[in-house]
């Protein structure tokens, strides 16, 4: 009887070594035949980072987002279609369209903002189709590519303007030029900050001349418990020879360290320059330097001899790091536009802004102006994209591109169950994972609960009707997930948290002193 047993067990055992053998061969194949599921939700948009569109054809754009690759429409954006799908990145640093073929494509990964929140790219990528594929032409450490030019006349010339890595000094930085498609570049350092600190934070190049090029160059680094931004190698810089050789443009601009800094050149008269630059100097209103502009500083230059001397014309600069975008009208040298967390326009050559986009709100970074006709441009902003045909007074929004950036997602405990998640600067929504309609989901079986950004959500285990949400700052709510109601505010106080007074948010680089023991940044712990 006991070596039956014995038997019996020793194949038992057998058995189970080879189901365990076969479940560890066939563990990582088991979600092999799945495919992702698209539930919503549909009518909103994300981060957007880039917009080319084709000069002889505005209606055909395309839009880079953050966390949702590239999209191409070819009817202005009433219909969209995604292009970048399946690729390295989903993260758009920036697009170049060769205009005489726009069938070539070329697209930069990695996004130029870089916050604390941003992944990085994996490279360069060329269509040579329109966007029906795409192939990796290098410069896989870049990371973050501020921009991608095209010669615009010859399809196998190209430059980018690399940042590199964010969380560390390393990776490809400054400007890297091909010659043959895509297939070798080449590092431009002649007369370049080379010291593997400091990347190109912008590039252009003038319309009428390929060889005039003017690059912006930006030392930063980011850690988990700040930020630096600025060193002694930034600036500006000027090439007239197609990037061999680079001279640093100095008159009248501000000394010392300098941080990011955003060009503009002017279609009709390429000798006028606009940059917005970020400097140590930053008086506030309430100082009396403020008014005094020969005290050179942050704010925005204006050059109308190519760069050879420079006006110091405003000391708006918000937030650099996260914006500096800088954009004049391609009929009127005098009309600029500035985007940060509001986009500005100014009609005297930057000097005041005394009017803003209305209708439209978020951080923005992106913008395409008609070159043919300025009354019409795309812009793009942490909540999507728009376009306008009458300067911007009116916008129709592109509420059709799946590009949301989710920060954390999770699910409730009803059949079918409910996914919540909180979306940068789009606030926290909740929606069905099935619907028992026929039909299937709707958009307007999703909800918003609030706006700002939206970052952890959680639904209570035992009433799935209570649900949680955190926004920027340590906010949190309780809301009703049936009647939709707003909730209200259940921030912990001084009677439910120890030391209250030490929890505090900190947004301010480097601040902190060794007894405060709770804090954070934008998103709470």
């Amino acid at each position: 009887m006991m070596r039956v047993i014995t038997q019996g067990l020793n194949l038992f055992l057998l058995l189970l070594t080879c189901v365990a053998g076969l479940s560890a061969q066939e563990g990582p194949n088991l979600s092999r035949d799945l495919e992702w599921r698209n539930i919503g939700p549909s009518n909103m948009a994300g981060r957007v980072t880039d917009i080319e569109a084709v000069f002889s054809d505005p209606a055909r754009v395309i839009v880079g987002a953050a966390s949702g690759g590239a999209w191409l429409s070819n009817n202005a954006g009433t219909t969209w279609e995604p292009i970048f799908e399946h690729y390295g990145s989903g993260n758009i640093g920036d697009i170049a369209i060769f205009q005489p073929n726009p069938d070539i494509i070329w697209i930069g990964t990695g996004e130029s903002c870089t916050r604390n929140s941003v992944t990085w790219g994996d490279g360069v990528y060329k269509s040579t189709d329109g966007g029906e594929t795409f192939e990796n032409v290098g410069l896989s450490d870049t990371h973050h590519i501020s921009e991608v030019l095209v010669h615009p006349s010859d399809p196998e010339v190209a430059y980018v303007a690399s940042q590199g890595h964010l969380w560390g000094h390393a990776g490809e930085k400054g400007i890297y030029k091909t010659e043959d498609g895509g297939r070798t570049w080449r590092h431009l350092s002649n007369g370049l900050p080379d010291d593997g600190r400091t990347g190109a934070s912008d590039l252009k190049m003038d319309p009428g001349d390929p060889n005039v090029m003017y690059a912006a160059f930006w030392e930063r680094i980011r850690m988990p418990h700040k930020f630096l931004s600025g060193g002694p190698n930034g600036g500006i810089f000027k090439s007239t020879d197609g990037g061999e050789s680079w001279t640093k443009l100095t008159n009248g601009l501000p000394t010392g360290d300098t941080g990011k800094i955003g060009l503009a050149v002017y279609h009709s008269d390429p000798d006028i320059l606009m940059a917005i630059v970020e400097h140590g100097f930053q008086p506030t209103r309430q100082d009396s330097a403020f008014s005094d502009m020969t005290q050179l500083g942050t704010g925005l230059y204006r050059s109308e001899d190519g760069g050879a001397s420079w006006e110091y014309v405003n000391r708006y600069n918000n937030r650099p790091f996260y914006y500096s975008h800088i954009w004049m009208d391609p009929q009127d040298d005098q009309r600029v536009y500035v985007l940060a967390g509001s986009a500005q326009v100014s009609e005297d050559g930057g000097r005041t802004f005394d009017r803003s986009l209305q209708g439209i709100s978020g951080d923005f970074h992106a913008l395409w102006i008609d070159p043919h006709n300025p009354d019409m441009f795309y812009v793009g902003n942490d909540k999507g994209s728009y376009v306008t045909f009458d300067q911007g007074h009116h916008f129709v929004m592109f509420d059709n591109m799946d590009i949301g950036e989710f920060y954390a997602v999770t699910t409730d405990n009803r059949d079918p169950y409910w996914v919540y998640g909180g979306l940068q600067d789009n606030g926290n929504w909740g929606g069905p994972s099935n619907s028992r309609d026929w039909n299937g989901i709707f958009t307007d079986h999703w909800f918003k609960f609030h706006s700002g950004d939206g970052f952890h959500t959680t639904a209570d285990p035992n009433d799935w009707r209570t649900v949680y949400t955190e926004s920027q700052g340590g906010n949190i709510r309780r809301l009703d997930a049936v009647f939709r109601q707003q909730g209200k505010s259940i921030t912990p106080t001084p009677a439910t948290v120890i030391n209250f007074e030490e929890l505090f948010p900190d947004q301010e680089v480097g601040r902190g002193l060794p007894d405060e023991l709770f804090r954070f940044n934008w998103s709470s712990p």
